[in-house]
């Protein structure tokens, strides 16, 4: 009976075998359906942002087949690309992940070339920096904005100021490597860098310095951006990095202001400090100018970095009379005193040809006489350029006078006022209509007044 069991059991799973090799029992899973569903190719390994993609990228190391995702079709949308021709070449845009699908948005324009170039935007220049010497640099990431901020210590160097040039009052640029240091003579806060852009972190350069320590020199060789653990690399704008390379070199105070990264952010793109891009540039005075002095370069440049004072004006703002052109300022010769940062008018300027000096000051026809200052009361009160009418006065005895003087005749040279004959009045002689103060110190002043006034100021205050 046994026997007969055994021989049974025997048979049944010879029976058992040979279906399962005949394929009619199988025990492999079910292919499961793919009806409704659409196949894309999935990354199966890291991409890192700037690097070129290739085949491999999507292929399976065991098996060398593509890395296939399916996806319900409600799910797909147009902008996941299904062609491996449309991504094979193309450069990353960003970090990617294995088992990801990509879109356009992963993706650089086409042409774009791999490595640190291709993470530049249009219109700037990549340039490594250690993230150690600017502070808040080291916690952004990669593609955050931001703005550079120095400060600017004293220069107690006496150095002198750079003298100014008039093709810097001009607007124009130095030829690179002939400009000089301007920054170190400035003072106080300046902006380095307007909406830089962060290429690659400290986080990467750490990783790649950590594979140079260990033994992987030509791996981190390999990679492209530098091998200091704390090098990190900017996109910045051209004209932002003579500035930069020499605050760094001069180991200034560097402040890293990040942008904010909402897209909703109505101010992500303002510019840090006045915005003076739809503003009008007027230049200024750089420092005090004497009246009848004669308007110099270094009367217009700032001392600090010889460049034009320039202010800047909404275009409304603007008057009329504002000279704009530093040509229309150049040899002209200031009418009064001027302080520093003054926007000047055909009426702060003497008439153009003027000389330079109290010559140049005197009306035409007239005469400049020197009088003492505490000789007239009032002049002291007064400012070059000032107009005025100097009047004298005498006490007449007019006693005496009564019998041989009819009222508005002249006694001395003084015309006479209303006086009551007889006794003694005070009487007012106009000496100068409209005179014109040129010059006026502590003991002398210069007065401008007519040839024929000159005698009868003479007589009465004993000027030469």
């Amino acid at each position: 009976m046994l026997v007969g069991l055994l021989v049974l059991v025997v048979g049944a799973g010879a029976t058992f075998g040979a279906l399962v090799a005949a394929g009619v029992v199988s025990f492999a899973p079910a292919e499961p359906s793919r009806e409704g569903q659409v196949a894309f190719p999935a990354t199966i390994r890291p991409i890192r942002a700037y690097a070129r993609i290739t085949r491999d990228d999507f292929l399976d190391p065991e098996t060398r087949e593509v890395n296939v995702f399916w996806l319900p079709e409600a799910v797909a949308t147009d902008a996941m690309i299904r062609d491996m021709a449309a991504l094979i070449g193309r450069v990353a845009d960003q970090d990617i992940s294995p088992g990801r699908v990509l879109t356009e948005a992963n993706l650089l324009p086409r042409g774009t070339r791999p490595g640190i170039a291709a993470g530049i935007p249009s219109g700037k220049r990549a340039m490594a920096v250690d993230a150690a010497k600017i502070r808040g640099l080291d916690v952004l990431a990669r593609k955050d904005r931001f703005d550079l901020l120095v400060t600017l210590p004293v220069d107690e160097t006496g150095d002198d100021a750079p003298s100014a040039e008039y093709g810097l009052l001009a607007g124009g640029v130095e030829a690179p490597g002939t400009g000089r240091s301007r920054l170190r003579r400035q003072s106080g806060v300046r902006v380095l860098v307007q909406g830089g852009v962060l290429i690659s972190t400290v986080e990467e350069a750490r990783q790649r310095h950590r594979l140079a320590r260990e033994g992987s020199l030509q791996r981190a060789r390999n990679e492209e951006f530098g091998t200091s653990p704390t090098e990190v690399t900017v996109a910045i704008a051209p004209e932002e990095i003579t500035p930069l390379t020499e605050a760094l070199a001069l180991e200034f105070d560097i402040f890293c202001v990040a942008r904010s990264g909402r897209p909703d952010d109505p101010n992500a793109d303002t510019t840090t400090g006045p915005d003076i891009s739809n503003m009008v540039a007027v230049p200024t005075t750089a420092r005090g100018l004497f009246a009848y002095q004669r308007i110099r370069q270094d009367d217009l440049a700032d001392p600090a970095t010889g460049t034009l004072k320039t202010y800047y004006f909404p275009p409304e703002q603007v008057r009329d009379d504002w000279i704009l052109d530093i040509d229309d300022l150049l040899g002209r010769v200031v009418a009064g005193d001027l302080g520093p940062g003054r926007v000047l008018t055909e009426a702060d300027l003497l008439p153009k040809g003027a000389p330079e000096g109290i010559a140049g000051a005197i009306p035409a026809g007239r005469r400049a006489v020197v009088v003492e200052t505490g000789s007239i009361t009032g002049l002291d009160n007064l400012r070059r350029g000032d107009h005025f009418d100097l009047l004298s006065s005498r006490t007449i005895d007019l006693t005496s006078l009564a019998p041989n003087v009819q009222l508005g005749g002249r006694v001395g040279g003084v015309d006479l006022s209303t006086a009551a004959l007889g006794n003694s009045e005070t009487s007012l002689a106009m000496l100068a209509a409209d005179a014109v103060l040129i010059d006026v110190t502590e003991e002398e002043a210069v007065l401008a007044v007519l040839p024929a006034e000159v005698a009868a100021i003479a007589e009465v205050l004993g000027t030469t």
